[in-house]
Order: structure tokens, then sequence, then C-alpha cells
């Protein structure tokens, strides 16, 4: 088991980041990982990111459950320690789905949410040029969250409504 706790500090929202994308590094490369993301997604139609999406989240969703750190404690798993486990908090959800995705080539982001502290992390992923939104830690009907558009047609609009 290689649960990584993380002790408190100014720069524990920047270490927890990088923790986290080294094990979403790791965990895209582990054969383990991508066998059985393989083998959940097998049934989806070919090229189709929001089906495998779908079922890699809920999978997740239906085996691993929401569980917070422990109070003051920051800790994060390594995706097939999350698998082992059964349980994670956001973080650790983020690494799993993260990591699965990945193994089978649908590029992803984590996205904090609060200033100061790692309060919670989402995870995006893309599909045909535009970012959504998973929110793991929410009931299995509302992971799915609203598109997210991309920056150029983002600022586009800026510009346009500025004229």
């Amino acid at each position: 088991m290689r649960l990584q706790v993380l002790p408190g500090g100014p720069d524990r929202k920047a270490r927890s980041l990088n923790l986290m994308l080294k094990l979403i590094e790791r965990g895209k490369r582990d054969p383990k990982i991508r066998i059985l993301t393989s083998s959940i997604i097998k049934n989806c139609k070919e090229g189709n990111f929001k089906d495998e999406v779908t079922a890699i989240a809920f999978f997740i969703k239906d085996n691993i459950r929401y569980q917070r750190d422990p109070e003051a404690l920051e800790t994060i798993a390594d995706a097939w320690d999350t698998l082992k486990l059964g349980f994670g908090d956001c973080d650790d959800l983020v690494v799993l789905a993260s990591s699965m995705l990945q193994s089978v080539g649908v590029r992803t982001r984590v996205r904090v949410v609060g200033r100061e502290t790692l309060s919670h992390v989402l995870l995006d992923y893309e599909d045909k040029g535009f970012w959504y939104s998973l929110d793991l830690a929410r009931p299995r009907e509302k992971i799915f969250m609203n598109k997210t558009f991309p920056l150029d047609n983002v600022i586009e609009k800026k510009k346009e409504a500025s004229l």
C-alpha cells in the first residue's frame, strides 16, 4: 500500500496537486489499470469517449465508496490502492478515474475548487474539443456536470461582447 500522507503547511495545495499528477502518470502506465479499464469499456462503441467515460465513472461509483480523509490529515492513494481499499475521497477518486481514462487515451485534467486550500477536486475530460467535468464525490446520477467551453471560444465571445 502506497498511501501518501501530506503534512500541513502553506504549500500543501501545490504538493497535493504535484503528487496527484505523479500518481496519475504512474497509474495510466500500470498494466493492471489498463487491463481493468479495457474490460470495463469493452462493450462501448469504439471512439465514443462519452460512453467510455460513463462506463468508467459508473464503475467507480458502484465499487468505490466516497469517504473523506481523517480531520486535519491529507492522504492521497494511487489508483490501484484506491481500488484495493474500496474507498477514497475526491482526490483519490480523481487519481483513479484519470489514471483509468488516460490509460485508454482519454485526455484529462485536474481542477481544484478552493483558493487557499485544496478543498475539492474535479476531473475534466476532453471530447471533440470541449472539456466536460465530473464530480465523483457526488451521487451517481449527479456526477456529470456542464460542458466547459474551449478557451478560444470564451475569448472570442468576450471580444464580440465588447464590440
